[in-house]
């Protein structure tokens, strides 16, 4: 072959290689892989941006000894190149002991415009309080939705204070925290409130939503995801939200009954359920009211395994549970159940028993819908459709 055809060989293979339609699908579908995308990012100038793009759009810096250098790492790389604070959306940071709180301050400065999801993490009150200003400028960001903040402070006013400034377009929240009443409230009041639609984790904070200055406002609320030990939803303010509002409910404590009287409304109901012991569960489904009852239309039954067995999940149990529910609850319209992948499958899905061999069954009013999934299953928020939202 000769130069000149060598070199026409080459250029044409670069323009190839420059084709919008054929660098996209490519890495998208590296999007997991950081390692292979900075290779991407170094094939030429075409794939670089791209690849960067999807580099820095999540950022985890997970909690461990490793945090504050690399912390001091990411703030160091986007000093040097600015724009690559421009394509994170996503923002996941455990504060640990032995930060630097100057790392924090300086990376808060940046603008983030794409940032959507913000997740901060720091149960050293002192790494809190001093980071405090810091927090506040994130959380500050025009385009978060998405805020998951589980802290401790040194001083119950700074769990309000951390919220001055924060994003009026805040819909999902997520709170991991539990201050101690102060002596005294802090005379205190806002303007405006944050209209919250999903919640993740509601604090048992009476104090903390019945103050003036707490910064969200639940009327809008319409998903709620409860972990740990709720007998009772804490605060009648947040019971008449869930009463009047609230239409997707996510349980999350398998072995043990719930109290979910005070959701009226409610459409769309997962409850994590031991698989050999649903009765927990049973009763709370049985806890709904009477209103519930006929507006209920889906219950997803996410089945966990207990940690180290091999047993396979009781069918008898299970599908005498199905039809207590389905006796039960008089809109009901869809069953899911969701069986983690370890478990064999020893479900009869075919023609002749409970099943037509894809997964679905009808029966009378209800379909029955079986999912196999990993064991860590997808997010709550994403399996649960709010009624009436675009997908």
């Amino acid at each position: 072959m000769t130069s000149s055809a060598l070199s026409s060989s080459t250029t044409a293979t670069a323009k190839v290689l420059s084709l919008p339609e054929l660098i996209s699908p490519i890495l998208d579908g590296l999007d997991s892989i950081v390692a292979d995308l900075r290779t991407c990012a170094l094939l030429n100038r075409s794939w670089s941006l791209p690849a960067q793009k999807l580099i820095f759009s999540t950022i985890f810096i997970q909690w461990g000894f490793e945090s504050p250098p690399r912390l001091a790492r990411l703030v160091s790389i986007l000093d040097v190149s600015p724009h690559l604070a421009d394509y994170i959306s996503e923002l996941h940071l455990a504060l640990p002991t032995g930060l630097n709180p100057s790392d924090f301050e300086r990376l808060s400065q940046f603008p983030f415009p794409l940032l959507r999801t913000l997740s901060l993490t720091c149960f050293d009150t002192r790494v809190s309080s001093a980071c405090l200003p810091a927090m506040r400028r994130l959380l500050g960001k025009h385009g978060v939705t998405s805020v998951a903040l589980a802290c401790g402070f040194l001083h119950p006013d700074e769990y309000f204070d951390v919220w001055d400034g924060c994003s009026m377009n805040i819909r999902h929240l997520d709170l991991n925290f539990d201050p101690q009443p102060p002596p005294s409230f802090t005379p205190g009041s806002r303007e405006q409130r944050v209209p919250i639609e999903v919640m993740d984790n509601l604090p048992l904070i009476v104090y903390y939503w019945s103050d003036p200055r707490c910064p969200f406002d639940l009327s809008t609320l319409r998903a709620v995801q409860l972990y740990g030990s709720f007998p009772r939803l804490p605060t009648k303010e947040l019971a008449d939200a869930a009463r009047e509002r609230v239409e997707v409910v996510s349980v999350q404590i398998p072995w043990k009954r719930i109290d979910l009287s005070a959701f009226g409304c409610v459409k769309q109901l997962t409850v994590a359920a031991d698989a050999e012991d649903l009765g927990p569960n049973l009763q709370t489904i049985r806890s709904l009211s009477d209103s519930a009852r006929n507006t209920l239309q889906v219950v997803r039954i996410d089945v966990k395994l207990r940690p180290g067995t091999l047993n396979p999940v009781p069918l008898a149990g299970l599908f005498q549970a199905i039809e207590e529910v389905k006796d039960f609850l008089s809109g009901l319209r869809v069953v899911e159940v969701m069986i983690p992948v370890e478990t064999p499958r020893l479900l009869p899905l075919d023609s002749t028993a409970h099943g037509n061999g894809d997964g679905q069954q009808q029966d009378g009013r209800v379909e029955i819908r079986w999912n196999f999934r990993p064991e860590q299953s997808e997010n709550w928020s994403v399996l649960v459709q709010i009624p009436g939202a675009s997908a």
